[in-house]
């Protein structure tokens, strides 16, 4: 007999492992997705293993940031350190799964700035002091070197094409972005918005464009319903939201006029709805010019 397996302490531990096997969390069991894109560059080597994140511990890592991303149907976050032998520089590199290409560009498009630095890599990318951030696909992935001095953007690169290079598919913006008009365009200032479109938690699937024209700024906008009748509802639950504003009924839909938003003119077509936000009195005509040019961008 093992009387040192018998004794009560051991016994207590035995049980405490067991106990602990049963009930740790879920996202301990699950298998890394991300972990095949981690790149493998001459020189470098892994600092200690990559940490790995999902839904239910992400604010372990991103705390102020979390909720924004998991809005996004965020899946998992690989976190990993490189250093370059004989030699100070290290590089920290996150990649997120995002789900599908449109939430990767919803949260890539909600920190990024028209006037970054941006380079060809993935989808896109941009890099700045020291930073490089890029898209590609539903894989959303943030580089940051350290004590690398001016071959930190070199070497940022190198890592950014390994990794864009193992994310399969075509690396493009959703194709609801064509629908935007192009003539006062803000390059790079288009968003996607999964959930809680113009602050209503009825409207989802949101695309928005900022514009600079004749001395005026403002917006357009397009949702994307699941169907026909969906976007219908969404239409009528939004005008109805609106109705102690001034709402005309227009030939194209509707026209608001809106405490916050000026003018804003409505349409719908199939599964899309269409909006122009933040059209002064004297600029209604070019905003139903862009309302009519995004509809007739939707192909049959």
């Amino acid at each position: 007999m093992d009387l040192k397996r018998n004794h009560p302490f051991c016994l207590l531990m035995e049980s405490f492992l067991i106990f602990f096997l049963c009930i740790r969390p879920a996202y301990m069991e699950q298998e890394s997705s991300v972990e095949s894109l981690l790149p493998e560059l001459e020189s470098w080597t892994l600092v200690d293993s990559p940490q790995v994140y999902h839904p239910e511990n992400l604010f372990e890592y991103i705390n102020g940031a979390a909720e924004s991303y998991i809005s996004y149907g965020f899946k998992e976050l690989i976190v990993a350190e490189y250093k370059v032998r004989d030699n100070d520089c290290d590089v920290v590199l996150e990649i997120y799964d995002m789900g599908d290409d449109k939430n990767g560009f919803g949260i890539y498009s909600l920190e990024r700035y028209p006037d970054s630095h941006f380079i060809s890599i993935g989808t896109q990318g941009y890099l700045e002091q020291g930073t490089l951030i890029f898209l590609a696909g539903r894989y959303y992935a943030k580089l940051m070197s350290f004590e690398c001095g001016d071959e930190a953007g070199g070497y940022l690169k190198n890592f950014s094409e390994k990794i864009s290079e193992k994310v399969p598919g075509e690396h493009q913006f959703p194709s609801e972005i064509e629908l935007f008009p192009k003539q006062g365009l803000v390059k790079n200032s288009e968003r996607f918005i999964l959930s809680n479109f113009l602050g209503y938690d009825f409207l989802h699937s949101g695309f928005t464009a900022d514009y600079r024209l004749a001395g005026n700024e403002f917006s357009c906008f397009l949702m994307a319903g699941k169907d026909e009748l969906e976007a219908k509802q969404m239409l009528e639950k939004y005008v109805d939201a609106k109705k102690d504003q001034e709402i005309e009924e227009t030939s194209y839909g509707f026209h608001i006029k809106d405490r916050y938003y000026e003018n804003i003119l409505l349409a719908r077509k199939g599964k899309y709805i269409f909006g122009v936000l933040e059209i002064n009195d004297s600029f209604e005509d070019t905003g139903q010019q862009y309302l009519s040019e995004m509809i007739e961008n939707v192909k049959e």
